[in-house]
């Protein structure tokens, strides 16, 4: 039987008789009382459970009988009914209005009635209200808030002992998908597995209509739309009475709509920045940003005898007809081929592939990494349900694929594709210009990836058997790489006099015109793919079907026998093995191809005989096509000819098949516009046109935020400007190139709201903003690097020469610049990349990083600086302020005083400028360098550490403070460090660890750039930029260091400087912490030693600094919650607590090395590791360095180096064992937070303490 209660009453208010004190109402609460009514509750003994049931009335209605049963109206009976049996489950529902303002009534509920679930609607809570502040006690939680509006919000309390669980998983697993094995027929199976999955998802997540504004805008919301029909109403008296009160009401409502307009859209539009990861979804984002249009439907269509068909319907089955029979008309358009012999597969390919791999692994990836926004395909299954199934669905899909896989059979709805025809250019009445785009069944498409995966292994990674003349789909090529090799290919051959003939050509719907019979073929002939997986292949690529969706209208269901459906998984790489041959049979030329661009070029001494074996090349691809039945598109093949010097008069025709091709001096080649003299003018002529354009669609969206404009312009923008930049940097004009960087200073104007008078070095200089040019060099180095590093096509190696020397000589790590003959070769990636990768590699010869701050590309420079300097001060306005000081010098003062006021207007703005775009967002993150910050914007700076106490850096100061720090080390007794002999017993015998140059490039990454320079000149910014090349060599040596177990000596010099205590210092002989600086690669080295050597759960519990998911915060929670708990009044026995906070002097300075050296050991950590910390801690030495001015070194004989990465975790294990100096049978508890240590002693009414004892203790162990 199913009780529920409700309140018959809901507004009687329930009273404390005692203190008449409203408690609840209002559905149980009151949101009306106070928070000293709340705290006055609790101070009311005197009411009790039986004093509140007295002042409410309970119906209760019976589900299973048609009878009411009346109930006395006391909360007390009602408690006595849900108590009636232990096995009953007691569930109470609240739509509370607000639960943080509630939770004390709704505790004092719980505590009365006992439920085992509580479910809460209408929470009203947000991130900032933590679970702690809404728990009850005995009760688990989970909660859903509202987060795009206010309101709203579920909150569930049930019981400790029981289970929560997600009922669609736990369905899906239970789901009976097997029976689905009694079918014979495929289909029938298949529509088993539907039919369970969709009976599930209609249950959790049924369909639901909802009704959408056609003109809403997504940012709208109730409370502007009030606003608008009230400023509707007040327009409409304004005009009525034509008094001027009223129109001024009306204007000001108008531009408070206006501005809350502009707000909305901009915190909309923010959120949805966050959210997109492609350059596609940012571009959509802008254009739907700044002008939100709706999707233009596709116009007229040309029926075959050259009228227009405006229905929809018959549009869909016109574009159906077409892209289904278009392979076959093109086939049969072709001659037909001679009879050949079938190929045979060669000895060396007889390597086979003959099953398909199914792995649980993947099929779990790509259900995780399904796009849920992605559309529904043609068997109705939402690739949203599917990703929210997760793990639950996977056996059943597995099942599935299995099945498939070994009956060499295919569902034939998984062969059924939605076509949506999408538009390339020209005529768009044209059924030619457009791509069909299909959309193909999520679950078939999983299954795709996974045979997809069997073939590339086979194929590229195993056998290599696929041709190096295809460049797409595959890893580490791409456009930019293709474009290269060809142009650099071009360049050297123009460079020596010779021409090269280049026709670009164009096949005829390339992917809807392969042949299945012939791929059939080639796969199993040319590529040792047989058994099930071709016979699969077979199934997958006959009998396929398709329909055509247009502006909504579906077509009829057609047959497909030609062609692989774009949108597949599968698709790109069939179509490469198809054109695998496609290089090889064209023997007159070369030939280079990205899926179906291809590119064929031939290189002579004069103008004829390069056209010539053009033309024989062309004839050449041409009986490829035909005996592939793929066919080439002359209309729109172009040959250009690349020459040195002018070629006079007419050249000779170049045919395709029985058509000629046109020549052109200009063409499109995968993305870039490439001229007849490599020169690069036309695209950037080009660039520029479309730079300008996207700028001026960031300069509409300005409303946005800074943050999120700048990874517009970062992540969409930038990147689109700078493809194939290691290309067309080279440029021969560089009046074009410097145009481009006018256009990137602007977009930085734009972006930070500069002024346009602005010199373009100090707008980005104040942006912190990089060159295109230095984006040019350094994407010529990283080609170069990649090369070295053989992690790029084999034919890329071209690019590279290194020098032969058989010497220890510089010369050896360098490469060798080609000679040239015009500026076609010296503008080359071979010439300018030589050159480049020469300038720093001679500051880094045998590896030798100390030398790197002599680098050219990078030189150190000497700058002039103010002591007056502010971080907001820019170049701009200092030439203002020195204009001001000549009038004011000269006796004009009308000129003085106008720079006075212009400089007063530059200085706010720039302090504005700088508190939004380097302070704002450290409010939250660091509290401390905010308010630092502030005060300095306020004028209320700190005194100058460097005061009076230490007035100048001579070097009888710097020497004084040497003195004092080390004078500590004087008084110190002689360390004997034990031998490797002593400990090793307690050394684990193992391989050193050693990173990967991953884990190496990571470090390097998270270098903090603003840190100081250490003793070795190595700035941290250098070997954070250039990580991607740094991290080779870096890791080198640190792989040396490990194995060596040696710590580089030049790393072993510290820079000390003096750090005040306290504000300012007194005492100049105790109020100075002194700090390391030490080398950023030394910090590089030590943080991955401690990686992968030291865990911090070898540190006892009790010592809270420098450990993982430990703080001051813990420490002090610890320690307080110790002592409540020991001096909590109810307590029956009165119980104190002796605290003793101890202090240790000097401590990082003076711990002892022999002593560390051997705790290490007791720790068990490897031997390695052992002998490279000893290594750590010999022989270092130290500078004190003030102003500029350096001390004399002296060593180190103690103590760990404060500033250095390895010095915490070391200490922490130094003093790990304090706690076991004090005696058994004392109750001493020990909290440490690095060198601050808390004991405390629970101490009885009248006992004594024995808090001096292990003092005394803890003495004689340190």
């Amino acid at each position: 039987m199913f009780e529920s209660y409700y309140l018959k009453h809901p507004a009687i208010d329930w009273t404390c008789p005692s203190c008449e004190i409203n408690f609840l109402s209002d559905s149980l609460f009151d949101e009306t009382q106070t928070q000293s009514e709340v705290n006055n509750q609790t101070d009311c003994n005197t009411m009790n459970a039986n004093d509140l049931a007295n002042n409410i009335s309970i119906t209760s209605q019976t589900t299973d009988s048609d009878d009411n049963n009346s109930f006395p109206s006391h909360l007390k009976e009602l408690t006595t009914q849900l108590n009636l049996s232990l096995k009953d489950l007691k569930i109470a529902h609240l739509n509370i209005c607000s639960l943080r303002n509630k939770i004390d009534e709704l505790r004092y509920l719980q505590e009365t009635c006992q439920f085992d679930i509580i479910a809460i609607t209408e929470s009203h809570l947000d991130a900032a209200v933590a679970n702690t502040k809404i728990a009850i006690d005995g009760l688990k939680l989970v909660r859903l808030d509202r987060t795009e509006r206010k309101g709203g919000g579920c909150v569930l309390y049930y019981k400790e002992h029981l289970k929560l669980f997600t009922a669609k998983t736990c369905q899906f697993q239970k789901a009976p998908f097997h029976i689905g094995e009694i079918f014979d027929d495929p289909n029938d199976k298949l529509w088993t597995w539907k039919k369970l999955f969709k009976e599930i998802c209609d249950i959790h997540a049924p369909w639901k209509e909802v009704k959408i504004r056609s003109k809403s805008l997504p940012w709208m919301n109730n409370t502007i739309r009030l606003k608008i029909n009230r400023r509707f109403k007040l327009f409409k008296k304004a005009i009525k009475t034509k008094c001027a009160e009223d129109w001024n009401n009306y204007k000001n409502l108008r531009n408070e709509i206006t501005s809350e307009l502009r707000k909305a859209k901009a915190d909309y539009f923010s959120n949805m920045f966050g959210e997109v990861t492609t350059s596609k979804a940012y571009w959509d984002l802008i254009k739907k940003s700044v002008s939100p249009k709706v999707r233009q439907n596709i116009g007229p269509i040309k029926r075959d005898n050259g009228t227009l068909a405006v229905n929809d319907e018959e549009k869909s089955n016109l574009f159906n007809s077409y892209f289904a029979t278009i392979g076959e008309t093109l086939a049969l358009s072709l001659p037909r081929p001679p009879t050949t012999t079938p190929t045979q597969m060669n000895d060396s390919r007889r390597s086979s592939c003959d099953k398909i791999c199914i792995s649980q692994d993947n099929i779990q990836r790509y259900i995780i990494n399904i796009n849920p926004k992605k559309s529904t395909g043609p068997d109705g299954m939402s690739p949203r349900l599917l990703k929210l199934a997760g793990n639950a669905i996977i056996p059943s899909l597995i099942d599935l694929f299995i099945w498939s896989a070994q009956a060499e059979e295919i569902f034939e709805s998984w062969k059924l594709a939605r076509l949506t025809p999408i538009f390339k250019k020209e005529a768009e009445e044209d059924r030619e210009n457009y791509r069909p785009i299909s959309l193909l069944c999520l679950p078939s498409k999983i299954l795709e990836e996974e045979v997809n995966n069997t073939i590339v292994k086979h194929v590229f990674e195993e056998n290599q058997l696929m041709t190096d003349r295809q460049w797409a789909y595959r890893r580490s090529y791409s456009t930019e790489l293709l474009l290269a090799h060809l142009t650099e290919t071009w360049r050297k051959a123009v460079d020596s006099g010779l021409k090269v003939a280049v026709a670009f050509i164009d096949f005829k719907k390339a992917f809807d015109s392969v042949s299945h019979p012939i791929l059939e073929h080639k796969l199993q002939n040319d590529f040792g793919i047989g058994g099930s997986l071709l016979t699969w292949l077979k199934i997958y690529l006959r009998d396929r079907t398709q329909y055509t969706v247009v502006n909504g209208k579906e077509s009829s269901i057609a047959k497909i026998t030609y062609g692989i459906p774009q949108g597949s998984v599968l698709g790109p790489t069939l179509f490469a093995l198809f054109t695998n041959d496609l290089p090889e049979n064209v023997e007159s030329g070369n030939v280079y191809m990205y899926a179906d661009d291809t590119t064929l070029y031939c290189i002579g001494d004069s103008a004829d005989e390069v056209v010539s074996t053009l033309n024989k090349a062309l004839s050449e691809l041409y009986v490829w096509c035909i005996a592939n039945q793929l066919t080439p598109h002359p209309q729109k093949s172009e040959v250009m000819l690349l020459s040195k010097q002018r070629i006079i008069g007419p050249l000779a025709p170049v045919f395709l098949g029985e058509q000629m091709i046109k020549w052109v001096k200009k063409t499109k080649l995968l993305g870039m516009v490439v001229d007849e003299n490599l020169s690069w003018n036309e695209h950037i002529s080009e660039l520029k046109l479309n730079y300008v354009n996207k700028l001026n669609l960031v300069k509409t969206s300005r409303f946005l935020p800074t943050s999120v404009l700048l990874d517009v312009y970062f992540k969409v923008i930038l990147p689109s400007i700078t493809y194939a930049l290691v290309v067309w940097g080279g440029c021969s004009n560089k009046e074009n190139f410097k145009s481009l960087e006018r256009l990137h200073c602007r977009a930085a104007r734009i972006i930070y709201k500069l002024p346009r008078y602005m010199p373009s070095e100090d707008v980005l200089s104040k942006v912190g903003w990089n060159t295109l040019f230095f984006y040019y060099k350094t994407a010529i180095l990283k080609l170069i690097c990649k090369i070295i590093k053989n992690v790029t096509p084999n034919s890329m190696s071209d690019l590279v020469s290194r020098r032969e020397c058989n010497y220890s000589l510089r010369a050896k790590y360098q490469l060798s610049a080609p000679r040239f003959n015009t500026k076609t070769l010296k503008l080359s990636i071979t010439y300018r990349g030589a050159t480049l990768w020469n300038d720093i590699n001679r500051k880094h010869s045998e590896i030798n990083i100390d030398e790197y701050d002599n680098d050219k590309t990078i030189p150190v420079t000497t700058i002039r600086t103010h002591a007056s300097d502010k971080p907001w001060m820019t170049a701009y306005i200092k030439k203002e302020i020195k204009a001001r000081q000549k009038a004011y010098t000269t006796g004009n003062m009308t000129k003085y005083r106008q720079l006075a006021d212009k400089i007063i207007t530059l200085i706010k703005k720039a302090k504005a400028e700088f508190y939004s775009s380097k302070v704002k967002s450290k409010r939250k993150h660091d509290a401390a360098k905010w308010h630092r910050t502030i005060s300095q914007l306020a004028g209320f700076e700190d005194d100058n550490l460097n005061n009076n106490l230490i007035p100048d850096s001579t070097p009888d100061t710097v020497e004084i403070l040497q003195n004092i720090f080390t004078k500590p080390w004087s008084k110190l007794p002689e360390t004997i460090i034990p031998s490797l002999e002593d400990v090793a017993s307690s050394l684990r015998q193992e391989n050193p660890p050693t990173p990967s140059i991953g884990q190496v490039k990571t470090a390097l990454k998270q270098l903090n750039s603003k840190k100081a320079t250490g003793s070795d000149g190595i700035p941290a910014w250098v070997l954070k930029r250039y990580c991607e090349e740094l991290a080779p060599i870096v890791h080198d040596i640190i792989c040396a260091s490990i194995k060596e177990c040696e710590y580089p000596t030049a790393y072993k010099h510290a820079l000390v400087i003096p750090v005040p205590k306290v504000n300012p210092p007194r005492d100049i002989e105790n109020d100075f912490r002194q700090i390391s600086i030490l080398p950023q690669m030394a910090k590089v080295l030590e943080k991955l030693q401690l990686k992968l050597n030291l865990p911090s759960s070898r540190i006892n519990d009790n010592q809270h600094a420098f450990t993982s998911k430990r703080s001051t915060v813990s420490a002090l929670t610890n320690i307080s919650q110790n002592w409540f708990n020991v001096t909590d009044n109810t307590h029956s026995a009165k119980n104190g607590v002796h605290a003793l906070f101890i202090d240790f002097r000097k401590a990082f300075d003076l711990v002892d090395h022999g002593i560390l050296i051997r705790k290490l050991a007791e720790i068990n950590v490897t031997k390695a590791f052992w002998l490279w910390t000893r290594s750590f801690l010999e022989d270092r030495r130290q500078q004190v360095k003030l102003a500029g001015t350096l001390s004399s070194v002296k060593p180190c004989p103690a103590g760990v180096p404060q500033g250095s990465v390895m010095s915490p975790a070391l200490f922490n294990i130094h003093i790990n064992d304090i706690e076991n100096s004090i005696p058994d049978g004392l109750s001493i508890n020990i909290c440490k937070y690095a060198d601050d240590c808390t004991q405390d002693e629970v101490v009885s009414q009248g006992s004594s303490s024995h808090m001096q004892e292990a003092l005394e203790a803890v003495q004689r162990m340190v």
